[in-house]
């Protein structure tokens, strides 16, 4: 409809039950709480089962044991996908086509090439869609940011950023696997 933004709650869809899933929900939980704009409405999990479970532990009203279930809900303005690496782009088109916005965990894809379709499609649905880049609303960078812009601290010349996470090796575990986008 042509409600004001911010007038009713976006009802999110949340696309897997992981541990970044778990993170985004209590983060949805808290703007829910403060805000009100925000209202954790579903969850969907290749396992109907596990879809359940997740949906009791952080209050969610439906479960759905397929994506492709979550993405026919009319009920849901948005989604947040939270799958593993190598399915992010395929989902965010379908999501994308079924009339939702995105808000796809990073990458997006796996390859520049991979991602050229997600774009088109948002731009032929004129749907929302964003790669959920914690740092771009980081208040630290954005403060950095503002020095450079203010010339506070010269002019950069190099930037160099990592970004790790330590885990115990395992070949086929997703932060290993190519296939599923680790490395």
């Amino acid at each position: 409809g042509e409600e004001v933004m911010g007038s009713v709650p976006i009802r999110w869809g949340v696309v897997a039950t992981g541990g970044i899933a778990e993170k985004f929900c209590e983060a949805c939980a808290y703007e829910a709480e403060r805000t009100g704009r925000s209202e954790l409405y579903a969850v969907a999990s290749r396992n109907t089962a596990k879809a359940e479970a997740f949906a009791a532990s952080h209050g969610i009203k439906h479960a759905y044991g397929s994506y492709e279930e979550l993405f026919a809900d009319p009920s849901v303005d948005a989604v947040y996908i939270a799958t593993p690496h190598n399915l992010h782009a395929s989902l965010s088109i379908a999501a994308l086509n079924a009339g939702k916005a995105v808000l796809c965990e990073k990458p997006v894809s796996l390859t520049a090439e991979e991602f050229y379709p997600v774009a088109e499609t948002a731009r032929k649905t004129g749907r929302f869609f964003m790669e959920a880049m914690w740092t771009k609303f980081n208040p630290a960078v954005n403060h950095a940011l503002e020095w450079v812009r203010n010339g506070k601290i010269g002019t950069p010349e190099f930037i160099r950023c990592d970004f790790f996470l330590q885990a115990p090796y395992n070949p086929s575990a997703r932060l290993f696997d190519p296939r599923l986008g680790g490395g």
